[in-house]
């Protein structure tokens, strides 16, 4: 069993893979909020709905941007005229989640883009 597991009052997924939603909901205590931002791509759902009803989720969707700017966006990175790795200042395991948050909020840390990594 995740030592995470139900543990966490709100999840906000932003993986882009197809796992993400799923170990949303799971790291979710019940009651608890997930929002999905990321985009997995795949085709069928990959989330369990009876994880949302028997843990009382609130799952919320958000995405700001238009089609036509994804699409953009998703040729830049495939192409690799946009690589996002050098935006990543810091890198922790997820179990160090507090250390990664207080290097967001530490403005001398020189933080650009902090990744929690599963």
């Amino acid at each position: 069993m995740d030592a995470l597991a139900d543990r966490f009052d709100l999840v906000f997924e932003a993986a882009n893979r197809p796992s993400g939603a799923a170990t949303a909901l799971r790291l979710a205590r019940r009651g608890g909020t997930v929002v999905l931002e990321g985009i997995s791509g795949v085709a069928a759902p990959s989330l369990a709905a009876d994880e949302v009803s028997l843990k009382h989720l609130r799952v919320q969707g958000v995405f700001g941007a238009s089609g036509a700017a994804w699409r953009w966006v998703v040729s830049l990175f495939a192409t690799g005229a946009l690589d996002p790795s050098p935006l990543i200042s810091h890198r922790y395991p997820l179990g160090e989640y507090e250390r990664a948050f207080a290097t967001l909020r530490d403005r001398g840390s020189g933080a650009l883009k902090v990744q929690l990594v599963p």
